[in-house]
């Protein structure tokens, strides 16, 4: 996979994750801890980081650095604009 779509799994990846763990706080806070409604986002939530973590696994160093390398880049040239 191209290192821009590979980012642009990660992301959709990254997004899903947060929308459901928000979501699991929000029911936490709000004391709707308990009942199918809370297994059910537990269990998506569960999906998502495990979905996540299956594609992190699948990064190596390299790909990492690389996209190390193309932060640094960017914040160069938004400092020198």
């Amino acid at each position: 996979m191209p290192n821009g779509d590979k980012r642009y799994h990660a992301y959709q990846l990254l997004r899903e994750l947060d929308r459901l763990t928000s979501s699991m706080m929000n029911q936490v806070a709000y004391g709707r801890v308990g009942g199918p409604l809370w297994e059910e986002a537990l269990l998506l939530q569960r999906k998502a980081f495990n979905e996540w973590m299956a594609y992190a696994d699948t990064l190596s160093v390299a790909d990492v650095q690389e996209t190390q390398l193309d932060a640094i880049r960017v914040r160069k040239v938004e400092n020198q604009e």
